[in-house]
């Protein structure tokens, strides 16, 4: 601890005389060093958090003749140390002075300044080699203790989850707290449960413009923000910290190193979990087959969990890739924070994210992301694992709608204040759609039956405003099953161009050409209004190739 005044007028191996006790928090100030000085101003020789040693030679010896001339000095001296900003002052009796003179003992008690009798048996170098030696021992303490918290952030990254280890030390090294948030701004990880509220308050107010600067004060705290990127400059998050002290050098140097770790650690995760990414999906792949009995020796490395017990529930997440991704590291058990058992596997297949979970357990989580992300998420009906299969189409069907109604909402300005949303009420930026919460009419037998007329129209005016060739590629690749070449071949153009193709109709279209539901309503739609008005050869031989096609895609 720091050495304070309080401190050193109760060292009993001095045996300084208190004689003037000041108010707590002037008995409480830490001294930084001592100074001696004969001086009547030592200003120019002090500093602050400094205590003065003196034998009072600027203040003459009282007498009947020269009492004004004497508490004149004694005033201006002590103006002149609470001018310094002095913590302390120190007076040696027996030397010049039989007594401390009862002037400089009233004026040091008005301007709240502690004063302490040095006997004459105590000599001034005891009572300075007392303080060197209480700030030396704080500062070798505060030393040790950098690197005892700089050795446990090494550790923790080293462990088998650093991100987590590394948030729980950081937070214990700066006495406060630590939240990781995700580039989306959701709480990717947390010292505290606590602290994500304080965290996702901090950025909601940068969110709006009061970006509070390094070590400014948010409601009582000490705040740091701290942008996380890859080497390539690819965001990997958000550090906030905060803590009630001012935070010291050794704090700051220590946050420095805390966030080279976070960098390093994530970007080794990154890789980690694109591997993992590819996995989970292979896995869910198999699920939808009717493989689920053969992956329940897989669960626990892929997902860190066993396989759900029914009944189930599946969920179908559809949204841009990166919001996928974002989704899908999110609800990684790796990034779980304080949570209980995790009862969901999950994976990526074609152009959607997949979540296999408990039927009681969707709820939590399908509205924390609709929250966060800007995703469209469809969920089936209750099920076993022999109508898996059943209830993926059923989640095909309510995410396409529902993916349809997100791309008529608004995009709210910044990550960080949809994440904040979760500090109050505010509208979603998702939508979640139950397929036993559709009308029949959306929710019959077949996915045809989900295509709204309106939106369909939507999606062919889209095209045309892109390019007049535009719809008829995407008719002829239609009626070709999706097979590149053959449409390539059938337009007369390179295979890269149709790509090109296809690739600007998707940017059109702001949907994916994977997914079924959006080649089913383009198929209709395009049958009905871009066929006729062709009037070309090559438009009536995509007719008649449609015509032996006999199925739609």
């Amino acid at each position: 601890m720091a050495l304070t005044v309080d401190d050193l007028a109760h060292d009993t191996n001095l045996g300084l005389l208190l004689r003037v006790e000041g108010s707590p928090a002037a008995m409480q100030r830490e001294i930084l060093w001592s100074h001696p000085t004969e001086l009547i101003n030592p200003q120019m020789f002090s500093q602050s958090n400094e205590i003065v040693v003196t034998s009072g030679a600027m203040i003459p010896r009282r007498t009947r003749s020269n009492a004004h001339v004497a508490d004149e000095a004694a005033r201006v001296f002590i103006d002149n140390l609470t001018a310094a900003h002095v913590c302390a002052l120190a007076f040696g009796t027996r030397l010049l002075h039989k007594t401390i003179p009862q002037t400089l003992l009233d004026y040091a008690r008005r301007r709240d300044l502690p004063v302490l009798e040095i006997p004459i048996e105590v000599p001034f170098s005891l009572v300075m080699n007392a303080v060197a030696h209480g700030v030396e021992s704080q500062e070798g303490m505060q030393l040790r203790q950098w690197h005892a918290d700089m050795r446990n952030l090494v550790q923790a990254a080293s462990s088998q989850d650093p991100i987590r280890q590394m948030t729980l030390n950081l937070a214990t090294s700066i006495g406060g707290w630590c939240v990781l948030l995700t580039p989306y701004g959701s709480v990717a990880e947390s010292s505290h449960l606590s602290a994500r509220t304080r965290a996702l308050a901090v950025m909601a107010a940068t969110a709006r413009g009061d970006d509070p600067a390094a070590g400014s004060r948010s409601d009582g705290d000490y705040v740091r923000i701290q942008e996380l990127h890859s080497p390539d400059g690819t965001g990997l998050g958000t550090l906030v910290m905060g803590s009630r002290t001012a935070p010291t050098e050794f704090d700051d140097t220590l946050i420095v190193f805390a966030v080279s770790l976070f960098r390093l650690s994530l970007f080794r995760r990154h890789g980690q979990d694109e591997t993992l990414h590819q996995m989970r999906g292979i896995a869910m792949r198999k699920v939808f087959e009717g493989g689920a009995s053969a992956l329940r020796d897989f669960a626990r490395p892929l997902w860190d969990c066993d396989m759900p017990r029914e009944p189930l529930r599946v969920i179908a997440i559809h949204g841009s890739q990166e919001e996928l991704s974002s989704i899908a590291a999110e609800i990684s058990p790796v990034r779980r924070s304080g949570s209980g058992p995790i009862d969901r596997i999950f994976g990526q297949v074609d152009a959607s994210l997949w979540v296999v979970t408990a039927a009681h357990a969707y709820r939590r989580m399908a509205k924390a992301l609709s929250v966060t992300y800007r995703v469209g998420m469809g969920i089936s009906d209750t099920c076993d694992w022999r109508g898996i299969h059943e209830a993926k189409r059923q989640a095909l069907v309510a995410a396409s709608r529902a993916e349809v109604l997100v791309d008529a909402h608004g995009r709210s300005p910044t990550p960080y204040a949809t994440a904040a949303s979760e500090l109050g009420k505010a509208a979603p930026r998702g939508r979640i759609i139950r397929f036993d919460a559709m009308s029949p009419v959306l929710s019959s037998d077949s996915v045809v039956s989900a295509i709204d007329t309106e939106v369909t129209h939507a999606m062919v005016a889209a095209l045309g405003r892109r390019s007049d060739e535009l719809s008829r590629t995407v008719l002829i690749w239609l009626t070709q099953l999706c097979n590149s070449d053959r449409t390539a071949k059938l337009l007369g153009i390179h295979r890269h161009t149709l790509t090109k193709r296809l690739h600007d109709a998707e940017e059109a279209l702001g949907r994916s050409l994977n997914d079924p539901q959006t080649r089913a309503e383009l198929w209709l739609a395009l049958n009905e209004e871009c066929v006729r008005p062709v009037g070309t050869a090559g438009s009536a031989d995509a007719a008649g190739s449609a015509g032996s096609a006999g199925s739609t895609p």
